[in-house]
């Protein structure tokens, strides 16, 4: 079962892509792309285990193999971006391996009726969002996880402005330790509307089967009903406007019935040729691995500007509403950056970023600070070398999980 075994997921993979090598050169006018490449870093942590007392520091070499495979023929659009991350620490005498991959498949099984959607992502995640974590460090509250979707479904003309839909679409989510794995059962169906070339409008709904596998207070199994209402909107080729709004009915088997609105909407628009503001807003229901079904709130604003020298600007306030728990997150913050290309080959970067958390019903607020500085130059068009370094500090109120984490990286990236 895909519940405790991955390698499911992997033996998916290479049967697909043997498959598509294999029929090459029997089909006509595919489009196909491998590109492997390989990176080797050499990294200093001053904090690997994220401590603010007894802090332990440590050389570590890691070695990332990577593949990237495109292929697309009329029936078939097949993307996939594997990368095995293997890592060893120095003064440890340890050596640890994780892996990362991107799958995506588009099947036309009976042209322009029906088709048949795959995908699968397997990356590393953080358990417990209030713990401390970084991307760097694999180990500290963060486990690998797996989730495929496969959708069989139906797309019918009904006429030249009306597009009917409806399918399946079956979801499995593992986690290597501690997380809830659960599968999830959705069916669907939408009715798409095309107004003009700048509006389009569509009318939904989907019921969800979720089953966690090992149901507890903190994850119980549930069905959840939706009603939803989209539209999307270009009032000139530098603006658009995309939302949808919905009404979701959850049951819990063992516990109260919940219901809420839910939204997603944006804006985006392009001031300049080098210059894009976009803000986006939304409402929406997400399982986390450790304490079941969390209702998000967020809003985000982001700055794009510049080419040369260009500067990336983000201010984001998020809200989560744990259904299950008695838990509340709320958190504020913001992010900048500034690249500046002076040649072709040479790219300098500096950014900076801060975070206030408030969790309740504890009363517990933290305070995050990071800045980070790196240089990447381009050897060759095949290899690049770069070096930076990261400054992460964060402040609690009462715990004492407060840490600085100093960690700076030096790596080479070769296309074979």
């Amino acid at each position: 079962m895909l519940k405790k075994n991955p390698n499911a997921i992997w033996i998916l993979s290479i049967a697909t892509l043997l498959y598509i090598i294999f029929n090459l050169s029997e089909s006509e006018g595919a489009e196909f792309s491998l590109n492997p490449s390989i990176v080797v870093r050499e990294e200093y942590d001053d904090n690997i285990y994220l401590r603010k007392d007894n802090r332990v520091d440590d050389y570590i070499t890691r070695v990332m193999p990577s593949v990237s495979l495109y292929y697309r023929t009329p029936i078939l659009d097949f993307t996939s971006d594997y990368t095995l991350n293997w890592w060893y620490y120095s003064k440890r005498g340890e050596s640890d391996t994780s892996h990362s991959l991107t799958l995506i498949s588009k099947i036309n099984m009976i042209k322009n009726f029906l088709y048949l959607d795959i995908s699968d992502t397997y990356t590393s995640v953080v358990l417990e969002t209030r713990e401390p974590s970084t991307e760097s460090n694999l180990e500290r509250n963060r486990t690998d996880s797996n989730t495929l979707n496969i959708s069989p479904y139906m797309r019918y003309a009904i006429s030249a402005s009306n597009t009917f839909s409806a399918g399946y679409r079956y979801t499995n989510i593992w986690y290597e330790r501690d997380g809830t794995d659960r599968q999830m059962h959705t069916g669907f169906a939408n009715i798409r509307h095309v107004f003009s070339s700048m509006l389009n409008a569509s009318l939904g709904g989907e019921y969800t089967a979720d089953r966690p596998y090992t149901e507890h207070k903190n994850d119980q199994n549930n069905d959840q009903t939706a009603l939803f209402f989209g539209v999307s909107y270009s009032t000139s080729p530098k603006t658009v406007l995309d939302g949808t709004v919905g009404y979701r009915w959850i049951n819990y088997f063992h516990g109260r019935d919940e219901d809420s609105i839910f939204y997603k909407t944006g804006l985006s628009y392009r001031f300049s040729e080098a210059g894009q503001i976009e803000a986006r807003f939304s409402s929406s229901f997400t399982n986390s691995p450790l304490y079941g079904l969390i209702k998000s709130q967020t809003e985000n604003l982001s700055v794009k500007y510049g080419r040369a020298l260009s500067v990336n600007g983000n201010m984001f306030h998020r809200k989560e509403k744990y259904s299950e728990v008695e838990r509340k997150d709320d958190a504020i913050g913001g992010s900048i950056g500034f690249e500046y290309k002076p040649t072709f080959r040479l790219t300098l970067s500096i950014s900076g970023r801060h975070e206030q958390d408030k969790f309740l019903p504890e009363g517990e607020r933290k305070k995050l600070y990071g800045a980070s500085g790196g240089i990447n130059y381009r050897l060759t068009d095949k290899t690049t070398v770069s070096t930076s370094y990261t400054y992460t500090k964060e402040d609690y109120k009462k715990s004492m999980s407060d840490y600085i984490d100093n960690f700076v990286m030096a790596q080479i990236r070769t296309s074979l």
